[in-house]
């Protein structure tokens, strides 16, 4: 019951967490006009993919091996994992800041990002719920907070939405760092020899999948900034952010049930169609619910510049159901070490989504980028529904 009671609170405190930036979605965008918005998604976009680089594809590594090994060996290769990282922040930092304001911000907020998804999956995967759910609800409040007040103090501009993400960002840190010294159990040693060849192998074809999936889902924009305009973007970007809800529930999701699904499988798949069934019914179920808020309340909450954004939002949201469902399926891979058919399937899904997306952006504009989502979408689902029943069948045997 006890274990039930924090999973539950962990999913309704991510569910919160998510919700405070999605409120500031028609305040931002309606105090920066169209435009500026599409500017300030772009550096949402390049920092998102940063945090990946910086992550070096290590929580993928987590899920896979934290149920099999010591956790004195696992803490050695995330503590070696966390000094890699960060000698290569530094690095990059180095580099960017004496000619670039923005792009060591960028870099900043991105290896923060990276530090924080690692930090609350460890949590997670040592059953503290509570505490990577409260660390997630303040990552998303002091951003709201600095929102609010750089528009305040600097006007509400590019500039001032930059300064906030770059302000949250040194706060989050401070926290990140405070709870990893707060930790007692934990030892940390630093030994590169930990770091062998197939480790490396296995987080290298992950944090590749992460960088390529991340092209599949932002190269649009940037096909709509250059082959349309900023205006059309500021429009699609608002539609993105509404129809990624339904992505972001489903990332919940797999959060809350994934290390119960890992361990159900790792004990011989008992209990295993029952979290799936559980994973498939909340969000089918919010699914339903959210289409029908987002077309009765749009108009409600945007500005009439966004009108045309509540009619693209419902349609992306059929791709973002079947991608939910695609990324829940992708635990089994994760499960049976098969890090490169991940690679493998995403990189070739991907190269297909980049050619559709610039051919049929040409020619149709913005009603190209929904038949692009819709197809790869489903080309991935169904890739994954039948990978993973292989995979299953040939491991019976």
């Amino acid at each position: 019951m006890k274990l039930l009671k924090s999973r539950f609170s962990y999913f309704a405190t991510e569910l919160i967490n998510k919700c405070v930036p999605f409120f500031l979605l028609p305040y931002v965008s309606s105090a920066v006009g169209v435009e500026v918005y599409g500017k300030i998604e772009l550096f949402t976009t390049n920092y998102i993919i940063l945090s990946f680089l910086f992550a070096l594809g290590v929580e993928g590594w987590m899920n896979a091996h934290y149920f099999k090994m010591a956790e004195s060996d696992f803490i050695t290769v995330l503590s070696s994992f966390y000094l890699l990282s960060f000698l290569i922040f530094v690095i990059c930092m180095a580099i960017s800041l004496p000619y670039s304001y923005y792009c060591s911000a960028l870099l900043f907020v991105g290896y923060v990002q990276s530090l924080l998804n690692i930090t609350t999956l460890h949590l997670r995967l040592k059953g503290k719920y509570l505490n990577a759910g409260f660390l997630l609800l303040l990552s998303s409040i002091v951003n709201a907070v600095m929102v609010y007040a750089s528009f305040d103090w600097f006007g509400k501009t590019y500039e001032s939405r930059i300064n906030s993400f770059l302000f949250s960002s040194i706060i989050i840190l401070v926290f990140i760092v405070f709870l990893s010294i707060r930790d007692k159990n934990i030892k940390i040693k630093i030994d590169f020899s930990f770091l062998n060849r197939d480790i490396l192998l296995f987080c290298l074809p992950l944090c590749l999948t992460m960088i390529i999936n991340w092209v599949k889902g932002n190269i649009d924009k940037y096909f709509i900034a250059n082959l349309l305009d900023l205006k059309s973007l500021g429009i699609y970007a608002v539609a993105y952010q509404l129809a990624s809800v339904i992505n972001v529930v489903g990332i919940i999701l797999n959060r809350t049930l994934q290390a119960d699904l890992l361990k159900s499988m790792a004990d011989g798949f008992y209990q295993t169609k029952k979290i799936i069934f559980t994973f498939l019914f909340i969000l089918c179920v919010f699914f339903f619910l959210y289409i029908v808020a987002v077309y009765c309340g749009f108009s409600y909450v945007f500005s009439i510049d966004y009108s045309s954004s509540r009619n693209i939002a419902l349609l992306l949201m059929i791709g973002f159901l079947l991608l939910s469902f695609s990324s829940f399926l992708i635990n089994f891979l994760l499960f049976y070490r098969r890090p490169r058919l991940i690679l493998f399937q995403t990189f070739l899904i991907t190269m297909i989504h980049v050619m559709l997306s610039f051919i049929l952006i040409k020619k149709y504009a913005l009603l190209g980028v929904l038949l692009t989502q819709f197809v790869t979408s489903l080309l991935t689902f169904v890739s994954t529904l039948l990978v993973c029943h292989i995979l299953t069948k040939s491991s019976q045997k």
